[in-house]
């Protein structure tokens, strides 16, 4: 029988999870995690993420919530975001949801958490509130900006009924930061088509997908 070594190099997190899932079967692959997490606790979120994978949502937010009972860890937090985005269909449990709540109170100035919490919020449709937690995320950084954070906040913007002319100018922002990425030229067609204008939304559209193979980005060229 083969041996479980428990990595403890600074890659450990990469090299568990990739030891884990050299198996075909999603069942073989928990199998080693949940051996791996029950020999190295701290070690619980490969086997999350391998539960996630397996769309085994209850079992992996009961594994972060006994952990943010023990360190109230932001990182947690996060990880029940990501879950969340993931069994999108379901409402995330009350328990999970006071967890986030709570996390906030404990981690006032974790810009990874609002981030996390502001992309929940967006796929919730909740556009302001999204708003708000990106917002928040940028204060945080203090002008040491992230493309996904700008990205994700001018989709927001441009969804807003109240601030939906403060999309173009952020998502020029990012553009200006992070230079011509093509998720960033994409969200600006977006931005753009929510706005009405429709020749511009065509450009930014074509651009990115000369810039990248992505289909998404054709699928919002063809539909503009």
């Amino acid at each position: 029988r083969e041996h479980i070594r428990v990595d403890r190099s600074s890659d450990k997190d990469e090299a568990l999870f990739n030891y884990g899932c050299i198996y075909k079967s999603a069942s073989q692959s928990l199998v080693w995690l949940e051996r791996i997490y029950k020999a190295d606790p701290s070690q619980y979120k490969l086997l999350v993420i391998g539960l996630t994978q397996a769309k085994k949502y209850d079992r992996a937010l009961a594994l972060c919530a006994d952990n943010y009972a023990r360190k109230r860890d932001a990182g947690v937090a996060a990880l029940i975001c990501e879950i969340a985005l993931l069994d999108h269909e379901r409402e995330l449990p009350e328990s999970a949801q006071n967890i986030l709540d709570n996390a906030l109170n404990v981690h006032p100035n974790n810009p990874m958490l609002y981030e996390s919490l502001g992309t929940l919020e967006l796929m919730r449709k909740n556009y302001d509130k999204a708003i708000e937690l990106y917002e928040a995320a940028i204060r945080i950084l203090n002008n040491k900006n992230s493309i996904r954070v700008l990205n994700n906040l001018a989709i927001a913007l441009s969804r807003s009924k109240t601030r939906k002319p403060e999309a173009l100018t952020k998502i020029n922002h990012a553009i200006s930061n992070f230079g011509r990425n093509p998720d960033l030229i994409d969200t600006k067609g977006s931005v753009h088509q929510a706005l009405g204008q429709f020749e511009e939304a065509e450009r930014a559209f074509e651009e990115a997908t000369l810039l990248s193979n992505n289909p998404t980005f054709r699928i919002h060229l063809v539909n503009v």
